[in-house]
């Protein structure tokens, strides 16, 4: 319809612009002389008007007659125009004070990407103070700018000062992402300043979120404060909802802190003494991320709390890192002859586990085989600290105090020299 209705006007209008001179002194004249027919037909009119004005001269004549009544008048005049003028110019005025305030903002936001905070913090303030009418092409923007000084104020560490600029934050004619940003930012600032109640700040994200569905950033506080609350079932749903719905960016540092939560959670089940929870735990994490060396870890200390320590040395030797090492020497020095030097081989198929078999050979009293062990060690992973380390507790073991004294002050002047690259 309204296709056709434009159609018709340029279909009645168009003759008539047609026929219209070009001429602007033209046009005008046609257009007058229908109107000045009009007013010649209506004199009575036009008399009266004439008797208006000659009683207005009568009044002014008195006046214009005195140099005092003559000065009254230019400032009644002055006072008209500049009346007028402001009228007319009163919406260019609006548009200019508006534009202002949008390059002001833009400018903040210019610093902020360009690492200036302290320049963009200026920009935003002037911006979050000024009373002028907000462009119409971004009304909100002085509500932008007192969100932008509360993440300026976040990103510095002072949560009270952000806390203060998001309670001047009107939020009724918001647009919806500024309200997602507002909910975002008060619950971080509550969340740092810790000094408002976990349960309303969990009810009061709760609510956010009901309005902005699975939003990653509101989830992430919810995870937060059900692992400070010790909640960590709840923590592994959220962190899998976050894990879920993240940007594709942010899909592996989510997937890495989701393993993360999931370890957490078993090693809160290895305290409360189940090993059950704790192994289902870190099945989960594996299943999560198949290169990860904590789920492992987690699923070793779970299978030695109940009792299996040749399945818990063989899951640590499995991740072939150090930290699994770690775990198995802790349990070789709480549990001597746990496992047999071979089984430890087969288990651990890295050359770090030398180290360890040799040292069991030494608990052993198999001086022999130990030396051996653990000089081949030695030649395969190089004198490190922690190799040296182990060496001497070996020959300690073997009665050969001398030659452990002297390996250990030799990786003592190691540790401590100067760095030849570092000069």
């Amino acid at each position: 319809m309204g296709k056709l209705g434009d159609t018709l006007g340029k279909v009645v209008t168009g003759p008539l612009k047609a026929l219209i001179p070009k001429n602007p002194w033209i046009r005008l004249l046609l257009i007058a002389l229908p109107i000045l027919l009009v007013l010649a037909l209506l004199e009575p009119v036009l008399s009266l008007f004439e008797k208006g004005v000659d009683m207005f001269t009568r009044l002014l004549a008195p006046m214009l007659e005195s140099p005092g009544g003559r000065l009254l008048l230019l400032n009644v005049l002055l006072l008209a125009v500049l009346a007028v003028g402001f009228l007319v110019l009163r919406s260019r005025i609006r548009q200019l004070r508006s534009g202002l305030v949008l390059r002001r903002h833009l400018d903040g936001i210019a610093h902020l990407v360009g690492d200036q905070p302290r320049r963009a913090r200026e920009s935003f303030r002037r911006v979050a103070k000024s009373r002028g009418v907000p462009p119409s092409e971004y009304p909100a923007v002085v509500e932008d700018a007192k969100l932008k000084l509360a993440r300026i104020a976040l990103d510095e560490g002072n949560a009270d000062l952000a806390i203060r600029w998001l309670t001047r934050v009107r939020d009724r004619d918001l647009p919806k992402e500024l309200q997602r940003s507002l909910a975002q930012l008060r619950g971080q600032a509550f969340l740092e300043q810790g000094e408002i109640d976990a349960a309303t700040l969990r009810r009061e994200i709760e609510t956010a979120l009901d309005k902005f569905g699975n939003d990653t950033v509101l989830l992430a506080m919810l995870r937060d404060l059900a692992i400070q609350n010790g909640d960590f079932t709840g923590a592994v749903s959220l962190q899998e909802r976050v894990h879920k719905h993240a940007s594709p960016r942010r899909q592996p540092e989510e997937r890495r802190r989701l393993v993360h939560v999931l370890v957490q959670a078993g090693d809160a089940a290895l305290e409360k003494g189940e090993p059950d929870a704790a192994r289902t735990l870190a099945k989960r994490a594996h299943k999560v991320d198949p290169d990860a060396t904590a789920p492992s870890v987690l699923l070793g200390r779970a299978l030695l709390a109940k009792g299996d320590a040749k399945g818990a040395v063989r899951e640590w030797g499995r991740t072939r890192s150090a930290t699994g090492l770690e775990q198995v020497a802790k349990l070789l020095d709480e549990q001597p002859g746990a496992v047999s030097p071979r089984e430890l081989l087969e288990a651990c198929p890295v050359q770090g586990a030398v180290l360890l078999v040799a040292r069991e050979y030494a608990r052993r009293g198999d001086t022999a085989r130990a030396e051996r062990a653990a000089r081949q060690a030695a030649r395969e992973l190089g004198m490190s600290p922690s190799v040296a380390a182990v060496l001497a507790e070996v020959l300690e073991l073997c009665g050969r105090s001398a030659e452990a004294r002297q390996i250990t002050e030799e990786a003592v002047r190691r540790l401590v020299a100067p760095d030849p690259a570092a000069g």
